[in-house]
This record gives structure tokens, sequence and C-alpha cells, in this order.
């Protein structure tokens, strides 16, 4: 059966913003367990909004347009989804483009 929601039951009905809070409670417990055992910092403060923001941040890496991605305007697209800085090139002593 297919679903007709993003995020759907195992039944294909809609998820309620409960369940889905504590699904997503339960997979960052299970992230952080694999951290723990992988002698890895943990996942201290992760919401589902933060998962649009990193895609939108590495679609722009990869020469993307961050407002066609996001389906926003331009500036709504900058302003909530652009989080990363942006990264330049440094020049060398003779003013010429260092390739990384």
């Amino acid at each position: 059966m297919r679903a007709l929601y993003v995020f759907a039951t195992r039944k294909g009905g809609p998820m309620t913003e409960s369940a889905f809070q504590s699904e997503w409670r339960r997979t960052l417990e299970r992230a952080n367990a694999m951290m723990r055992d992988q002698g890895r910092p943990l996942i201290e403060d992760l919401h589902f909004h933060d998962l649009r923001a990193d895609a939108t941040d590495e679609a722009v890496e990869q020469g993307r347009d961050p407002a066609a991605f996001t389906g926003d305007g331009p500036s709504t697209a900058d302003r909530h989804y652009r989080r990363r800085e942006t990264r330049l090139m440094p020049l060398d002593p003779q003013r010429r483009m260092i390739k990384e």
C-alpha cells in the first residue's frame, strides 16, 4: 500500500505530531548510543527542521540555487535555511587563486 503522507503510520495513515516526536526521540537515542560506542560526541540538540537547513547548505555547496532547492523565495531561503559560512578561496601573496 502506498502512503499519501510524508510521515505515515504502518497502515498508511497520517502520523500524529506526538507519534512523530516519539519516533524522532527514539531515533536520536539510537544515534547517540552508536556515537557513544564509537567514542564520538553525542548529539545534544537536533530538531527535524535542522535537517532541511543542512540539506540546503549541502545543495548550495554543490552549486544549486537555494531558493529552487527549498521551493521558497530567495530571501526566505537565505534567511531561514542558509546556516554555513560561505567558504572563500584564499589568495597567495601574488594574488593568484590557490587551488584546493
